[in-house]
């Protein structure tokens, strides 16, 4: 078991830093330090592990936001966005180093169509939740917007999260993208204002 966490380590910290398709088995093995047929015994394809690596962290999160969405009044739009988010920020800042790692490689799985069957196995429920607690929060929201405004909010979560210093140079060194805890209230405040002016302009069109 220790050996299949210490490849599951490496093996983050890879994808994190080089994506799918820059990581090659033997190095992640080099990085784990065991031998190439004991991570193959463990992970027969990249694919295989790349789920795992995946998977590993997903329950901790999925149950540290239901247990926040459990506590939002149904109205309560910035509740419910605080409820979605901050485990994720919370679990970055005080959990074990390798969550900065898996929010790299979250990013890349939630903006590439080959990892969406992945993004939904793990993610798909708490997903679903949100979205039909968005139409409750926001009045006028229908079904597709709040689809639209979930997959707005994990884009941004995404970016944000992902500590890529792209901030950084546009903002020439004044802002950090790894101080993450500043960047939560601006994100924050952005997908209150824009999920509720979907509702607005579809009541708009309707009127």
């Amino acid at each position: 078991m220790r050996t299949k966490q210490q490849i599951l380590d490496a093996a983050e910290q890879c994808f994190a830093e080089q994506g799918f398709e820059g990581v090659s088995m033997r190095l992640v093995a080099d990085r784990a330090a065991v031998l190439l047929g004991l991570l193959t015994y463990h992970f027969a394809t990249k694919e295989s592990l790349f789920a795992a690596v995946i998977a590993r962290r997903a329950d901790e999160l999925n149950a540290n936001r239901l247990a926040a969405m459990t506590l939002v009044a149904p109205d309560d739009l910035v509740g419910l966005l605080e409820a979605f988010i901050h485990p994720y920020l919370d679990l970055l800042e005080t959990g074990e180093p390798g969550w900065r790692a898996y929010a790299h490689v979250i990013a890349v799985t939630a903006q590439n169509s080959r990892w969406s069957a992945l993004g939904e196995q793990y993610f798909g429920a708490v997903g679903r939740l949100f979205i039909s607690r968005l139409q409750v929060a926001v009045p006028g929201l229908d079904e597709d917007l709040a689809v639209r405004a979930y997959v707005h909010t994990v884009s941004i979560i995404m970016g944000l999260f992902a500590a890529s210093g792209l901030i950084d140079r546009f903002s020439g060194g004044r802002l950090d993208s790894n101080d993450l805890r500043s960047g939560y209230a601006p994100a924050l405040r952005f997908l209150a204002g824009g999920i509720r002016s979907l509702a607005d302009a579809s009541a708009l069109r309707t009127d």
